[in-house]
């Protein structure tokens, strides 16, 4: 009977580990796509502003707007930005009805204007800086993110297909319910372990259970790293090549080595060879 119940409560051991990391990638793994999407969206933007510059001063400065654009992207406050609203994404694209409300257009106008300097330099030395500057605020001032934004959802929509709506809908359960999966599967983890500590206290304190259980969950992990692509393949094929799947080739041998130095410590422990 306390085999049985050691074998069950390892396994939710190692199903609670599964559900603490499975939703770390998701929610990484979807803010990533997203942020992708809508940094590209941006970047079009930034090029389109920096193309109607041009129009009005006619210099061709490709170094200047290589550098605008490499310290719009090394920006933390951008990244910031697009992750906040990388999660808006996911939310919006789950949403099969109802119109989609974004309301990015001052931040987002606001966070290019920092970039005045380098919007300047883009126009050479021909006009003064205060001329520069009025050019810069009437051109930004000009572009409407939140359609850009609107249209990019609705593009994506018209992509999917139902079975991949689901996927994405399921997603934006995971990342929304985020502080939820993570405390919920790291306390039930915890528990867990002290359910076999406690149930095996005259055999090593469980230590061997524990040690068990998480070297099978770090090879479920490691082998994850290969069956999640090809499960991931028959819902949204086209997201394999966005997603990292090494992550669960780096935690899973993370979880088997803590396992298998539990395991070890365990064997070392008085009445730890005892099951009954």
């Amino acid at each position: 009977m306390k085999k049985l119940i050691n074998a069950i409560v390892m396994l939710l051991l190692i199903a609670s580990t599964l559900l603490y990391t499975t939703t770390l990638f998701v929610e990484g793994s979807m803010s990533q796509v997203s942020s992708s999407l809508i940094e590209t969206e941006i970047e079009t933007r930034v090029y389109a502003i920096v193309d109607e510059i041009q129009q009005i001063i006619p210099v061709q400065n490709d170094e200047a707007v290589e550098k605008l654009m490499t310290a719009i992207k090394e920006d933390p406050v951008v990244n910031e930005t697009l992750e906040k609203y990388a999660k808006t994404f996911i939310h919006d694209l789950a949403t099969e009805e109802g119109d989609v409300n974004m309301d990015m257009n001052q931040e987002v106008q606001d966070l290019l204007l920092t970039y005045s300097d380098e919007l300047g330099d883009v126009m050479g030395d021909i006009i003064n800086e205060d001329y520069k500057n009025a050019i810069i605020k009437e051109v930004v001032s000009r572009v409407d993110f939140n359609d850009y934004y609107i249209k990019a959802v609705e593009k994506v929509k018209e992509t999917v297909s139902p079975n991949q709506m689901k996927a994405v809908q399921l997603a934006n359960t995971v990342v929304e319910q985020t502080p939820q999966f993570k405390t919920g599967s790291l306390i039930a983890s915890i528990v867990f372990m002290i359910i076999l500590v406690v149930l095996n206290i005259t055999s090593g304190f469980g230590l061997k259970q524990i040690g068990v259980a998480l070297i099978l969950s770090g090879l479920i992990h490691v082998v994850l790293k290969f069956a999640a692509p090809i499960l991931l393949s028959l819902f949204v094929p086209q997201m394999n090549d966005l997603l990292g799947f090494e992550f669960f080739t780096k935690i899973g041998f993370m979880i088997l080595g803590v396992g298998v130095v539990v395991r070890v410590i365990g064997s070392f422990i008085p009445g730890a060879h005892e099951y009954e």
